[in-house]
């Protein structure tokens, strides 16, 4: 699962940002920039926290998500140089997509892998 993360990342930004002209190379690049920092952000930060208050792990990733958000949004401001509304728009768009389809491609991998959805015939 973690293999699709960036890849789909990458497509929609790319989508989104395609006035800008990078190419979805380019996008790749920024998206693997972007999710490999705030992984170690991660471990560092909020892993520890799991283990220190484990009764406050929706608050700790909520605050998380609030955080990568923001991350993404100044990464995608400083990278593509849009107005911030539009930056701050987009960005929240790219996190909804991302949620369902990202989703959406788990639960199909995973009816394809116990047989309920046969796609060869």
């Amino acid at each position: 699962s973690l293999v699709l993360i960036v890849p789909l990342i990458s497509f929609l930004s790319w989508l989104l940002f395609i006035r800008s002209g990078y190419t979805y190379a380019e996008n790749f690049v920024l998206g693997s920039f972007l999710f490999g920092l705030a992984n170690i952000f991660r471990i560092f930060i909020f892993i520890p926290l799991h283990v220190m208050m484990p009764a406050k792990t929706t608050l700790i990733d909520l605050g998380f998500q609030i955080l990568f958000l923001f991350y993404f949004i100044v990464g995608f401001r400083q990278f593509f140089k849009n107005h911030m509304v539009w930056t701050v728009i987009k960005s929240v768009v790219l996190f909804v997509l991302f949620i369902v389809l990202y989703w959406v491609l788990m639960i199909a991998y995973a009816y394809t892998k116990i047989g309920i959805l046969d796609l060869m015939g």
